[in-house]
């Protein structure tokens, strides 16, 4: 099955990061500047991957929007979050932070259509960031623990206390992807069965930037190593059969028949056709000013610059009104209730999710009451 990233879990018109590489030319990359950057690397691939296309639904009409380049980095930054305790680790001396890896690692990232890859599938990225801290030693961080092991972590309240462990080997049993050993190219650890009744460590290499014809997605799903494909940017993965395996496929014409899970040419969408009940790429239009005449079916809005569809013409929000995130202010949310842009709110106060409060954090209060409060970020633990 190919796997696409909705826009809140992972959400760029970075091309000088594409450009910059791992030139020594580049500036330091300092761990608290990976979430922007990183965000970058990911918004590049939602631009220009054949893959992501494919997905279709709001991502696939996003990405057309001329806003989106600029508003893309800032939504995934938000959901990454802070990197602060890598930071003190590395203060520490309990991990050694490589910024010329950090460099190759975001390089590769937004140089592939790996958009789910996350910071584990490159080499480079693991490079970056090496543990010090040795098996059977104490430890709170994954990351804190020497290459070829973990952290085996329990938070009680607020103290983390875990040990360094080895990694288990291929064919082990397992109770998660993190207990087992990474392959050491490009690629990642999973927990899983192997046709026995328990699952056990697998290890899933990833052949990156397949051309046309070329067999992609689960190309060898049996046996402890497996292989999985992944089709070059200007193609995307077809799994007709939905059975795991699928063909790179150029995207299809403008005017062509395409069904879900195909992607079209650059700028056009698949768009059910009313009369013959078939869908087709069709190209589409973004308007961008008020008063412009819109259909939704072709001709859209540019709707995180606030505009919308109203009765065939398209309108700007009122002032102070959402219908998503992305409509309100950095320091704002989108109240689903009044559809309004409200200020994010302070320690303490009352929340019904993790998006109002200014800490990213919306947790019950332990006062039996069903009440949730804003409360500080909860421990990063193993």
């Amino acid at each position: 099955m190919t796997r696409t990233l909705p826009l809140a879990s992972i959400l760029l018109g970075a091309m000088a990061l594409l450009a910059s590489g791992c030139s020594s030319s580049s500036p330091r990359l300092s761990i608290e500047d990976i979430p922007a950057e990183l965000s970058e690397a990911v918004c590049t691939q939602l631009l220009t991957c054949a893959q992501t296309r494919a997905g279709g639904g709001e991502v696939s009409r996003l990405v057309l929007s001329p806003t989106f380049p600029e508003l893309c980095p800032r939504l995934l930054g938000a959901e990454l979050g802070s990197l602060d305790p890598l930071a003190a680790a590395v203060d520490a001396g309990r991990v050694a932070y490589d910024a010329a890896a950090a460099r190759r690692c975001l390089h590769d990232i937004a140089s592939s259509c790996t958009v789910e890859a996350g910071l584990d599938f490159f080499p480079s990225c693991r490079e970056a960031l090496e543990g010090q801290v040795a098996v059977g030693e104490s430890c709170s961080l994954q990351e804190e623990c020497v290459p070829g092991a973990r952290c085996d972590a329990t938070l009680v309240g607020d103290t983390c206390s875990g040990t360094c462990v080895a990694r288990l080997p291929l064919g082990t049993a397992c109770d998660s992807a993190s207990e087992c050993a990474r392959p050491e190219g490009v690629g990642i650890a999973q927990c899983s069965t192997n046709g026995g009744a328990e699952s056990v460590c697998l290890a899933l290499v990833l052949e990156l930037g397949l051309r046309e014809g070329e067999p992609c997605g689960a190309v060898d799903g049996t046996g402890f190593e497996r292989t999985y494909g992944l089709c070059h940017g200007d193609f995307f993965c077809f799994d007709f059969d939905e059975d795991g395996e699928g063909t790179c496929t150029a995207p299809v014409a403008d005017g062509g028949l395409c069904m879900p899970g195909m992607a079209c040419e650059e700028g056009s969408l698949c768009v059910e056709d009313g009369g013959t009940m078939n869908s087709f790429c069709r190209r589409i239009t973004v308007v961008t000013e008020v008063g412009g005449a819109c259909d939704d079916e072709t001709v859209f809005c540019d709707y995180p610059a606030r505009l919308e569809c109203v009765s065939g013409e398209c309108a700007a929000l009122p002032e102070g009104t959402c219908h998503e995130g992305y409509h309100c202010d950095e320091g704002e949310y989108c109240d689903d209730a009044t559809s309004t842009c409200e200020a994010r709110k302070a320690l303490g106060s009352e929340c019904d999710a993790s998006r109002e409060c200014l800490s990213d954090s919306c947790r019950d209060d332990g006062t039996m009451t069903n009440t949730r409060r804003c409360t500080a970020p909860a421990v990063r633990c193993g």
